[in-house]
């Protein structure tokens, strides 16, 4: 049997608070839900695309164009066999602004909201919400956590999972640039979210550029995951090899902006349980990063589990938990006792 499924159009708000149009899928389990009211769940994939094709709403109706999309749909159809209702928002917004934020987590909250407007999809202001992405979907899913207190208090949220967050963009560009294993396979990857996230915040990298610098992001302008418009492989090298200085992320322009897309953002923190999963292993996205996030939420009285998985790298350790993963979410929405990883910690 085939899964009902929508594509929804509604309106979100941009990172300077502009009205926008954003796109989500909306699909209906084939089996019924054990939960009373049945929940929705929002699956943030690892989009990680500078262009409209990379977008989720492609994949989950048959595209194959982003590989991270292809490799993640088989784990969302847990919630679907669950018989939770799954929505799958094209956070990065109409601009693909891959790495922005406050944009991905605010469409990520609209889409719910309109996932739960949407009448065919039997949900309501009462339907249990979870969020769960990994990696780049960890920035929608991170910052909508982040935001939820503020931008969409009137959410029944239930439960979070972010994993692989890249929280410090500063970490982030300092490790890709000196760890040769991360920057051989992921250099591109990188530097396609800086020159997405410029697209929300043109001040950050514009003003630096180098001729390589317009040159390169002209290439994977419309590409996947770090690739060219046309597939092929994007540039090497390391940042400052595209910017007029030798340490872009301390220069006055960078310094200006990092604030804003990092977390943990000023006075924002999640309101409900917030599972973060990271390896200490993860050679692209250091842990620090997600330490540093994890102890101000708790400082701010936020509830969070942590998990510090000791194997795994970046790719490998999402994988192994997405089982560990799911039935963390399952407990929230049973309302049982909440299931973790074993050794994960736990604050407020």
């Amino acid at each position: 049997m085939s899964n009902k499924a929508w594509e929804i159009k509604f309106v979100s708000r941009d990172a300077n608070d502009n009205p926008i149009a954003a796109v989500a899928t909306v699909v209906l389990p084939t089996t019924p839900s054990l939960n009373s009211p049945e929940p929705l769940l929002a699956v943030q994939f690892a989009e990680d695309g500078l262009g409209a094709q990379c977008a989720p709403s492609h994949d989950v109706t048959g595209s194959t164009v982003d590989s991270n999309e292809q490799l993640e749909g088989a784990a969302s159809l847990q919630g679907l066999t669950l018989g939770w209702t799954v929505v799958y928002p094209d956070y990065e917004g109409p601009n693909d602004e891959f790495g922005a934020g406050r944009i991905e987590g605010q469409i990520t909250l609209d889409s719910i909201r309109a996932a739960e407007s949407f009448a065919p999809a039997g949900l309501n202001a009462t339907t249990p919400v979870g969020m769960t992405g990994y990696s780049g979907g960890a920035i929608a899913t991170a910052w909508a956590a982040s935001l939820e207190q503020s931008y969409a208090p009137e959410l029944k949220m239930v439960a979070i999972a972010s994993g692989g967050t890249p929280a410090s963009p500063k970490l982030i560009i300092q490790n890709i640039d000196s760890d040769e294993v991360a920057n051989a396979a992921f250099f591109s990857l990188i530097l396609s979210a800086v020159y997405g996230t410029n697209r929300a915040y043109p001040t950050l990298l514009t003003p630096i550029l180098n001729a390589a610098g317009v040159a390169a992001g002209n290439e994977m302008a419309n590409g996947c995951l770090g690739d060219t418009a046309s597939g092929g492989n994007g540039p090497t090298g390391v940042v400052p090899d595209f910017t007029t200085t030798s340490d872009p992320v301390d220069a006055p322009n960078v310094v200006a902006i990092l604030p804003q897309v990092t977390l943990p953002l000023a006075g924002h923190s999640p309101i409900v349980n917030t599972l973060v999963y990271h390896s200490q292993l993860d050679e692209l996205i250091p842990i620090a990063g997600a330490d540093a996030m994890v102890a101000a939420w708790c400082a701010a009285g936020s509830p969070v589990e942590y998990y510090r998985g000791v194997s795994g790298d970046h790719v490998t350790f999402e994988a192994t938990t997405s089982t560990l993963i799911y039935a963390y979410l399952e407990s929230r929405f049973n309302g049982t006792t909440t299931l973790t990883p074993p050794g994960t910690t736990t604050c407020n």
